[in-house]
């Protein structure tokens, strides 16, 4: 019989933890009452136990019918044509324009980025991007041409300034490590 700490806690035989009763699902065929796990410990051993088969046959059964899956899809979409059209036109469109207000913040800064590069005159973007490619790196002192990459030394999210003035050469691997972070703090970060 499980141990009773108080009349209103008993100990878990799964993970040994004392925990109120009201944690332990009932059993009417225990002496207490209650079951032994508590109900997180029975949860993740239901889960761990059943889960994994219940995907692997629902798969299983899939490609065993999928014509008459398919067909079932496509049947019940027929029936549901009104259904799926007006979702499509109002719930759909819903969903986008929450989506691009949440974001807008974040695709805002590349949208300027982009509309920038598109002034600069070409001749002057392929000299620049040569010179770049055979510098080192100016964090680390790498020089590869094949990992150069153009970095803004005071991200372009904060300046909005995509001027030759703000780019210096960066190997992939610093570029990523440094992100949105300004050069100073990269610098004392240890880069």
């Amino acid at each position: 019989m499980p141990t009773l700490l108080a009349e209103d806690t008993k100990v878990c035989t799964k993970c040994g933890s004392g925990k109120p009763i009201a944690d332990f699902s009932k059993d009417r065929n225990r002496a207490d009452g209650r079951n032994p796990q508590c109900k997180e410990c029975a949860r993740i051993a239901y889960h761990s136990k059943y889960r994994t088969t219940s995907v692997e046959r629902s798969k299983v059964r899939y490609q065993e019918h999928k014509e008459e899956e398919n067909e079932r899809s496509r049947i019940y979409y027929q029936e549901n044509l009104e259904y799926f059209r007006d979702y499509q036109s109002t719930k759909g469109v819903e969903n986008f324009h929450a989506w691009y207000d949440r974001h807008r913040d974040c695709r805002l800064p590349a949208m300027r980025f982009h509309a920038h590069l598109k002034t600069v005159e070409p001749e002057a973007e392929e000299f620049f991007t040569k010179v770049l490619r055979n510098d080192p790196c100016v964090y680390c002192g790498v020089v590869d041409p094949e990992k150069m990459t153009r970095d803004h030394i005071v991200p372009f999210v904060f300046s909005n300034d995509g001027s030759w003035m703000n780019i210096a050469p960066a190997c992939r691997g610093c570029n990523t490590s440094k992100r949105r972070t300004d050069l100073l703090s990269f610098l004392l970060r240890g880069g």
